[in-house]
């Protein structure tokens, strides 16, 4: 079994490399890190690798009250915990997501009558959505996951008025 090598990275040389002018990653993620939290608002947010937890302090506690945070490294979580004990709902959980054998389920809705992608139910507010929405091909889907070490293990497809349907694939890390 091969062993992650952020476990022999002590978090100090990882915050001094990403800190660093040449790089200088670590205030542009706590930046964009903070913008995203203001623009959605969260109630809950997830950080996978979450290392010492750069961008924590930009979280209003008063709108974000669970922050998940996953890490390979318990040294790491171990920091981030002494940092940011005051952070309410802080849950932290020490995953080596390469290392695990990983699956999803994703749903995709399938083409109708053309220029029918929104449903057609009369509800108008619904309908502000047809600029925002495309379909996304299954067969383009399952390429992209099987580049990414998926394979698909099952599909279906369940019809629906007005000719659209849906699509349902379970894959497994392959």
């Amino acid at each position: 079994m091969m062993t992650s090598p952020w476990l022999d990275i002590p978090l100090a040389d990882y915050e001094s490399h990403m800190s660093a002018p040449e790089v200088a990653q670590l205030r542009a993620l706590s930046d964009l890190f903070a913008e995203g939290l203001g623009i959605r608002r969260p109630v809950s947010v997830a950080v996978m690798g979450i290392a010492g937890g750069n961008g924590l302090d930009r979280i209003d506690q008063a709108i974000t009250t669970r922050v998940v945070g996953v890490d390979v490294n318990p040294h790491y979580l171990e920091t981030v915990r002494s940092r940011y004990d005051r952070l309410p709902g802080l849950e932290l959980h020490c995953v080596d997501i390469a290392a695990e054998a990983g699956a999803c389920s994703i749903v995709l809705q399938l083409p109708g009558d053309p220029g029918q992608d929104v449903g057609a139910t009369g509800i108008a507010s619904i309908q502000k959505l047809k600029s925002h929405f495309s379909l996304i091909d299954p067969v383009v889907l399952c390429a992209s996951l099987i580049e990414r070490g998926f394979c698909l293990d099952r599909e279906k497809r369940v019809m629906l008025p007005a000719g659209k349907g849906l699509w349902m694939g379970i894959f497994a890390k392959a």
